[in-house]
């Protein structure tokens, strides 16, 4: 919702729209909190987002979401194998496997793309991993 202090608030940016949208489709959303998301964004929002992660078995494959500053490529969560941890605490659309099985896969931003990225959001089709560009 919030940017945090480093990085302001685009002039497009609308963070009561933005609640409004997202609680449109609040019965679809399994949120985990970011490191600039705050209890005052979690009264806008009509949906938990609180949590430092979330599980998620789909399609047979499994998902552990953080938004990535406490666990990541270099701090990997308690997981086995095959798990995909997605996160995307640096704003930079990726996707790799590490060598230890575990799939690496972080969205991008649709908001603040860092790295001289465009926006982004990523997608499971039920089969792979996907970056759309907005």
């Amino acid at each position: 919702m919030y940017h945090g202090p480093r990085n302001g608030v685009p002039d497009f940016y609308d963070t009561a729209k933005v609640a409004d949208i997202l609680n449109a489709h609040k019965d679809k959303i399994l949120a985990v909190r970011g490191n600039c998301d705050s209890e005052v964004d979690q009264l806008l929002l009509d949906f938990p987002m609180m949590s430092d992660y979330a599980e998620l078995d789909a399609d047979g494959e499994r998902f552990f979401l953080t938004h990535g500053h406490r666990w990541n490529e270099y701090a990997l969560p308690p997981v086995g194998m095959g798990t995909i941890l997605a996160h995307g605490h640096t704003h930079i659309a990726e996707k790799k496997k590490l060598p230890c099985g575990i799939t690496i896969f972080n969205p991008g931003s649709i908001s603040l793309p860092k790295g001289g990225q465009g926006r982004t959001f990523g997608y499971w089709d039920g089969n792979d991993l996907y970056h759309y560009p907005i």
